[in-house]
């Protein structure tokens, strides 16, 4: 205890009679043997000071706070006028692509992707589009948008509880075209649950494992429908034989095969501008592909993404593959469109039961009939200007109809047609 003056009084009357006699507070200065009188004027004066304070930072917070509302609505008013001047608008005929979770658009002219949007997790295997839908699709599932393009906007609408395979097209708000296992499929999206139908089989090119959508599917403007295949050929360098087909969308009739091997491998995304088909392979890279025989492919760009699925609006596509046959005089040339059928045949044998169990394709041959009969003429180029050399042999006819053998004169003429058993 302090040694503090001692008041001998045992009434205390007054706070003066009161003393601290402890040790000093340094933080409210308060000294041993202060009267309390003084004490409560130290601590008064402390209270004060912080009560100032106080209200001095709840003022600089109010101003503070009125500062950021203004700030905010600055950048409100900025990014209004952002959304005037400088919305994203892209044309109306864009290559739409899918890449991971995201669908951007291909600008050719730039070689360059921008991203439109994104969706959820996981690779979205194709994109399909009209001029006001957009769809994307992945095992399972179709997710279905509302877009319009200047602005580029894309609203979801709904999900579509189907699971097709690679490939994606769309006929129109109401169809799309998708594939499953071998075959292309008709997808009617009208109600609230999806229905297919089948409306072609694929090719299978004399493999055993037949043939699959590879990447893509394209429908033009005059009912061509293209489409990326790939078929599974054990022991081959690549195992997957990459083709382009193409069918006539009104009968299904296979018109045009068009061999990507060995230029292009894992075929993903078709697309069309200014008059070229394009695709879009599995390792970054852009080809493009002449409509006119013979099909002269190039690379034109390597990408900066990976795409694995591409779309135009069907009204945009306004190239196909086109065979010309040109005659000329000496006052006239004239070019007209032939319809050209291509027929896949295995290699020779001397007896039908002997070609009867092949199965791999050693021919590509053409001809201007789609069903192959008796004296129908087999030629080996797409001009059907040379015919087949067939030595009176057997061939087992690989495709589109598998179970029969034809013989075949020196004139590429079908002799005879033996159904195999």
């Amino acid at each position: 205890m302090a040694n503090c003056p001692q008041i001998n009084n045992t009434t205390i009357k007054g706070t003066s009679a009161v003393t601290y006699d402890s040790t000093p507070l340094p933080c409210t200065d308060v000294n041993t043997c202060d009267g309390l009188n003084v004490v409560l004027a130290k601590f008064d004066a402390i209270i004060c000071d912080v009560t100032d304070s106080v209200n001095t930072l709840t003022e600089d917070i109010t101003n503070a706070t009125e500062d950021l509302m203004i700030i905010i609505d600055d950048v409100i008013n900025i990014n209004d006028q952002l959304g005037i001047c400088c919305s994203i608008i892209i044309p109306e005929c864009s290559t739409f692509i899918t890449s991971g979770n995201h669908v951007s658009y291909y600008n050719f002219e730039t070689n360059s992707f921008t991203n439109l949007f994104s969706e959820g997790f996981g690779n979205w295997s194709d994109v399909a589009n009209t001029n006001n839908k957009l769809w994307i699709s992945k095992v399972g599932l179709i997710k279905e948008y509302d877009i319009t393009f200047n602005p580029w906007t894309a609203s979801f609408n709904r999900d579509i509880a189907i699971s097709p395979g690679p490939g994606l097209t769309a006929v129109d708000n109401d169809f799309l075209i998708g594939s499953m296992y071998s075959k292309i499929i008709l997808i009617d999206i009208s109600g609230t649950t999806p229905t297919y139908t089948e409306i072609a089989t694929l090719p299978t090119f004399g493999s055993p494992y037949g043939s699959s959508i590879s990447g893509d599917i394209m429908l033009t403007v005059n009912n061509k429908l293209i489409c990326t295949v790939e078929t599974y050929t054990e022991g081959s360098p690549n195992y997957y034989h990459y083709r382009l087909l193409q069918y006539d969308f009104t009968t299904m009739n296979l018109e045009i095969v068009v061999d990507l091997y060995p230029i292009v491998n894992g075929p993903w995304g078709l697309t069309e501008n200014n008059g070229n088909i394009y695709i879009f392979d599995a390792i970054r890279k852009l080809f493009s592909i002449s409509p006119t025989y013979p099909y002269e492919i190039n690379e034109v760009n390597v990408l900066s993404e990976q795409v694995l699925g591409a779309s135009i609006e069907k009204s945009c596509v306004t190239s196909s593959f086109i065979t010309t046959t040109t005659s000329s005089s000496t006052t006239t040339s004239t070019t007209t469109i032939a319809e050209i059928f291509t027929h896949y045949f295995s290699n020779s044998s001397t007896t039908p039961e002997i070609a009867c169990p092949k199965f791999v394709t050693a021919y590509t041959l053409y001809s201007s009939d789609s069903l192959l009969i008796l004296n129908s003429v087999l030629y080996t180029n797409l001009g059907l200007t040379t015919p087949f050399v067939g030595n009176s042999k057997w061939y087992k006819f690989l495709s589109p109809d598998e179970g029969k053998v034809y013989q075949i004169n020196d004139l590429g003429i079908i002799i005879s047609i033996i159904t195999c058993i």
